[in-house]
């Protein structure tokens, strides 16, 4: 069985971390890891609550880092900001799960990830995108 770096970043650092969008930190729902090499990244996450209604998020920071999310189902795009820096790993996982519900990674120059749970959009995934594309 492989495990990536994220993983176990993640499995050594296990919820509950600082929310992303409330600064809390009890139990979340899912946590989102950005792993590579250290550099700075930006990320804008669609968070839909139990009730249905949706928030959006930004996060800005420079990884190895992993943010608690409070939500019923999350939608995340990670952009790399610089053009010369290493591999960009994205995985996102649900409350108390070692396997990710999406993952993917990029070293592309400004290359993104997106990442999203099971949600109003669909089936979750991990994939990567293009910068062209709009969140």
């Amino acid at each position: 069985m492989l495990i990536s770096v994220a993983a176990l970043f993640y499995l050594a650092n296990p919820a509950p971390v600082a929310s992303a969008a409330t600064g809390e930190s009890r139990g979340v729902d899912f946590v989102l890891v950005i792993a590579g090499v250290p550099q700075d990244f930006r990320a804008q996450c669609l968070i839909v609550d139990r009730e249905g209604g949706k928030k959006r998020i930004h996060i800005d920071g420079r990884r190895p880092r992993s943010y608690g999310l409070h939500a019923d189902a999350v939608d995340c795009r990670v952009d790399r900001l610089d053009q010369h820096a290493g591999t960009l790993m994205v995985e996102l996982y649900a409350r108390n799960n070692s396997l990710p519900l999406g993952a993917n990674s990029t070293d592309e120059a400004f290359g993104c990830v997106h990442v999203r749970s099971d949600g109003p959009w669909g089936k979750a995934y991990g994939r990567r995108c293009s910068r062209v594309t709009r969140f």
